[in-house]
């Protein structure tokens, strides 16, 4: 097989595979809480703790070994980088119906550096502190990402107000009725009774 057909099929591939993290990278932000929590399988409030691995990914499909071979043998990269944290669970809000998790059982959120501002200098600073997220399973069923910035809504102490960070900035939720923590999680979580 040429170079140039393994290299087209390879960026096709790629495309079509990381549909799901890309499809969290570049995501429109939700418009109601029904959006915010029906586009979460997990949610959580926590600290999003220490990289637990950091390396090239070839994606969730059959052939993600096939690409990490040909990577070796083309001169442009086939993978994407990825970084998995663990994240430091105090409230499970809502379970993943699918996959429910136990006591203590760790829970990996993997992301894109180059697509998530959990990278830039206020977000490392920000990420160890409080938040709600509400995470989307990825296709290996064992790591969780965030399908908009808004997923990951910030708080300093239960009785103040929630924000999210998007490109270095914070926003209040614009469809939040109650701004404070507990307010926003206790409304979560009569959203969720409603909705089961």
């Amino acid at each position: 097989m040429n170079l140039k057909k393994v290299v087209s099929f390879a960026i096709c591939l790629l495309f079509c595979c990381f549909n799901n993290l890309w499809a969290m990278s570049f995501a429109p932000l939700p418009n109601d809480i029904n959006e915010l929590v029906n586009q979460s399988d997990l949610i959580v409030v926590g600290r999003i703790g220490a990289i637990v691995d950091k390396r090239k990914f070839y994606g969730y499909q059959a052939s993600a070994s096939w690409l990490e071979e040909k990577d070796a043998e083309t001169p442009f990269s086939l993978s994407v980088p990825i970084v998995d944290f663990e994240i430091q669970v105090k409230q499970i809000i809502r379970d993943d119906i699918n996959f429910p998790h136990k006591h203590n059982e760790k829970v990996i959120l993997r992301i894109i550096p180059n697509h998530d501002d959990l990278f830039t200098q206020k977000s490392i600073a920000e990420r160890k502190g409080n938040m709600i997220l509400f995470l989307t399973r990825n296709p290996d069923n064992k790591t969780y990402g965030f399908y908009s910035p808004m997923h990951r809504v910030r708080f300093d102490n239960l009785d103040q107000e929630i924000y999210f960070s998007y490109q270095n900035n914070s926003y209040k939720l614009p469809f939040a009725e109650k701004t404070k923590a507990m307010d926003f999680i206790n409304e979560v979580k009569k959203y969720i009774v409603i909705k089961n």
